[in-house]
């Protein structure tokens, strides 16, 4: 299964630069613009999606750094910008609840862990890939002024079609691919405005320049973290074991 798992990640990532380097062409960007970010996303794609099905220790750690680094990445934003004490509790309040959930994520099954990153890479890829190639509508312009109705929706029917035919990973029946697929999905779009959220709050572009063309770990790992989160949450209150 496992190797079925990584020849979809290279299958999805080879039409996923195709599409990337289209919408390149449209909006006139130089063709070196941009790669260093793809391959910076693959690498860490494939090491997060290697670390869960051959290393679950090693994920573990990985879920700590990350947790870790973000907690680092938050507080620093928002002593440094000088945030309302309100603001910074009920930020601080909610980046532990999913930290919490997010560890307690890294004790699942294999396969869950394994679908759950997929559904959040494949929802976030091609979001990110419809919106640039069609969007035209903010979603959230006043959080993220990057995200698009129309990469929204392109990212959902995209992932969810692709989650349609992954069930065998899980064993899920359809409509339960498609309706855990959903809420991840939108777990993941929360995560990613939230942490959005936080930044126009503080005044500031990125959390970090740990990753090239990424930013911080939050910039990168937001919407794994509260999607990965909300997975726990339903593995533990639905029958979908």
């Amino acid at each position: 299964m496992m190797n079925s798992v990584f020849i979809i990640i290279q299958s999805f990532f080879a039409v996923g630069g195709g599409l990337f380097f289209l919408a390149k062409r449209k909006q006139g960007l130089p063709f070196k613009k941009g790669w260093n970010k793809f391959f910076v996303y693959m690498a860490v794609v494939n090491l997060i999606s290697y670390s869960i099905s051959h290393n679950p220790l090693f994920f573990k750690i990985i879920a700590l750094i990350i947790v870790s680094q973000g907690f680092f990445e938050i507080c620093k934003a928002l002593l440094l910008n000088k945030s309302s004490k309100i603001f910074a509790f009920f930020t601080l309040s909610v980046y532990s609840l999913l930290a919490f959930g997010f560890i307690m994520f890294s004790s699942l099954p294999t396969q869950i862990m394994i679908w759950t990153y997929l559904a959040i890479f494949l929802f976030d890829g091609f979001s990110q890939i419809s919106g640039q190639l069609v969007g035209k509508k903010p979603l959230a312009p006043s959080i993220s002024p990057n995200k698009t109705m129309e990469g929204l929706f392109g990212g959902l029917l995209l992932s969810l079609g692709s989650l349609y035919f992954l069930d065998h990973i899980t064993g899920f029946s359809s409509f339960q691919s498609l309706f855990f697929g959903l809420l991840i999905c939108i777990g993941a779009l929360l995560g990613d405005l939230l942490a959005s959220l936080v930044k126009r709050k503080c005044g500031i572009k990125d959390y970090g320049r740990i990753l090239p063309g990424h930013g911080g770990i939050l910039d990168r790992f937001d919407s794994f973290l509260f999607g990965g989160a909300m997975m726990y949450v339903l593995f533990n209150l639905l029958p979908i074991q």
